[in-house]
């Protein structure tokens, strides 16, 4: 009979044999999370700065109707900003009317080579120099 407490090698080995099937099996789950909440983390800091971009054309008193730039924005990674004015040949979405001016805007968020956000939008210019006459009576 047996009076001694503990475990066998064999228990142990089984234990730990079990524990790293375990750890094996769950392992790639938890880095595959880790590397998709570091893209959606990536991809709100690009909504962020397409969103940046977006206000300070807003309140740009000029807007281009032509060409395109690009600029380096650090905000926790470093993006490619590419804002396109009027992207494509004869677009509809662009005039030089000096009453209305439309402006088709895209921008692209990129960070190294992965398009991380697109925005197309429209942006209108009304001539707020016409002047509107009161009829209004005399007592």
């Amino acid at each position: 009979m047996r009076t001694s407490q503990g475990f066998t090698l064999v228990e142990i080995l089984v234990a730990i044999g079990l524990f790293t099937v375990l750890i094996a099996s769950v392992l790639p789950g938890l880095l595959w999370n880790a590397q998709l909440n570091n893209m959606s983390d990536a991809r709100t800091q690009a909504n962020m700065v397409t969103q940046q971009t977006l206000d300070r054309l807003r309140n740009s008193p000029v807007l281009s109707t032509s060409g395109s730039e690009t600029a380096q924005v650090t905000q926790g990674r470093t993006f490619t900003v590419l804002t396109e004015y009027c992207p494509g040949i004869s677009d509809p979405l662009c005039s030089n009317d000096t009453k209305n001016q439309l402006v088709h805007i895209r921008i692209t968020v990129s960070y190294g080579t992965t398009v991380l956000s697109k925005t197309d939008t429209v942006y209108t210019q009304v001539n707020t120099k016409t002047s509107v006459g009161v009829a209004g009576g005399g007592s």
